[in-house]
């Protein structure tokens, strides 16, 4: 079960659930990566949030968290300096997780994108209870566009995305057609109950 995640570990990055400690260093990411993220985000439009609304959107997070309804997980990088946000959404009917993913400016271009993508493919898939990972992004960004197809998602076309008002290239990964990447290798996932 996703929501018995207490961390993530892959050999450069730390995946773990926001805690109210995290919003300054949410938002100094934010602030830093904002000019890129305002095309991909809707979300991104609102900012900047006063301190007292980034803890409550963090609130919010771990509510559906714990309702098992939403799973919204940090990224930081091994020396613990938060570098970028990712999850697994259930929004897409039953067995199937959507994941997806921002990166810090300073940490662009190092890969941490796709090791996090990765990461949430191999925990949505072992204790989401499901058998497709899905990855969605906009066309005209070419940068996230090209992580599924690495990690081995095969391009299903373009759906209309009620979330983001707009159309998404659609990436699935049926749980047959996992593959180990070594680079991103080991993925430890920690639970309440036990490693897996």
């Amino acid at each position: 079960m996703i929501s018995t995640i207490q961390y993530i570990k892959t050999p450069r990055l730390l995946l773990r659930k926001y805690e109210r400690s995290d919003a300054q260093a949410l938002a100094e990411a934010v602030t830093e990566t904002l000019e890129s993220l305002l095309p991909w985000m809707p979300w991104a439009k609102r900012e900047p949030l006063d301190e007292s609304q980034r803890i409550g959107l963090i609130d919010s997070w771990n509510d559906n968290w714990h309702k098992n309804e939403d799973f919204v997980i940090g990224i930081f990088s091994s020396n613990g300096e938060f570098a970028g946000s990712t999850g697994l959404h259930p929004r897409l009917g039953p067995e199937v997780l959507e994941t997806g993913y921002w990166i810090r400016k300073k940490y662009q271009g190092m890969g941490f994108a796709s090791e996090a993508a990765y990461a949430m493919t191999i925990a949505g898939l072992k204790l989401g209870g499901i058998s497709t990972m899905v990855i969605r992004c906009d066309p005209a960004n070419t940068k996230s566009a090209r992580i599924p197809s690495r990690l081995g998602y095969s391009a299903k076309g373009e759906v209309y995305s009620e979330i983001f008002n707009t159309m998404h290239l659609h990436f699935e990964l049926e749980s047959r057609n996992l593959h180990s990447i070594d680079e991103f290798e080991p993925v430890e996932i920690i639970t309440t109950s036990r490693t897996q």
